[in-house]
């Protein structure tokens, strides 16, 4: 990288030196199988939010329910000073 780059404020590289750049690549296969797995991983991570979001849901309904309940209503009021 350095010894492609010009400049003397920052380093920086020209479009042509950067076109001329081989980046390797591993075989077609190889790549099938990381797009696989990364495609796995983001099909895990929806589910986990989806049940993130229904576990929420449960929260907030459990907590209206114990807050509107005729249990809840029983219980004494608590002056906080």
């Amino acid at each position: 990288w350095q010894r492609q780059s010009t400049g003397s404020t920052f380093a920086a590289i020209t479009k042509d030196k950067l076109t001329d750049y081989k980046i390797p690549m591993p075989p077609l296969d190889t790549q099938k199988q990381i797009v696989a797995k990364l495609s796995a991983v983001q099909d895990y991570k929806k589910q986990l939010l989806r049940q993130k979001a229904k576990l929420k849901e449960l929260f907030d309904s459990a907590l209206a329910e114990s807050m509107t309940s005729e249990k809840s209503r029983k219980m004494p009021e608590i002056l906080i000073k």
